[in-house]
């Protein structure tokens, strides 16, 4: 925000951007904020913000509709499944020890960003 203050700031608008409201907006990530509900954020800010439309369902039954929508109109074959399930990272390990012999398994964890044990495994 700091960046594109100059730029924000040229825009017009009713309400127009100072740098309190980046310090302002800044204050939300602080940890006391993390678990407010949109109910509370609107008391707050006084703006309004829809809540997920479910054509008063609730979401059990909402859940229910949806998936028999995926399901059977969708994706009536089951496409948007991955039946193949993770791809494996043996490939992507061997590869990189090839071009880095001498890394060692933390290095080389890190370089590929996976686990230490991943590598371990297919390190032998």
């Amino acid at each position: 925000m700091y960046k594109i203050f100059d730029e924000l700031k040229e825009i017009e608008h009713s309400n127009p951007l100072e740098e309190d409201d980046i310090k302002s907006a800044l204050e939300t990530y602080d940890r006391q904020y993390y678990n407010f509900t949109i109910d509370d954020i609107v008391k707050l800010t006084d703006i309004p913000i829809e809540k997920n439309k479910r054509n008063y369902r609730k979401q059990k039954e909402h859940i229910k509709i949806m998936n028999f929508v995926r399901d059977n109109i969708s994706y009536p074959d089951g496409g948007w499944r991955n039946k193949k399930g993770r791809p494996s990272k043996e490939e992507l390990v061997k590869e990189y020890i090839k071009e880095n012999p001498n890394d060692n398994p933390t290095e080389i964890a890190r370089a590929l960003n996976i686990s230490r044990p991943t590598v371990y495994k297919y390190l032998k």
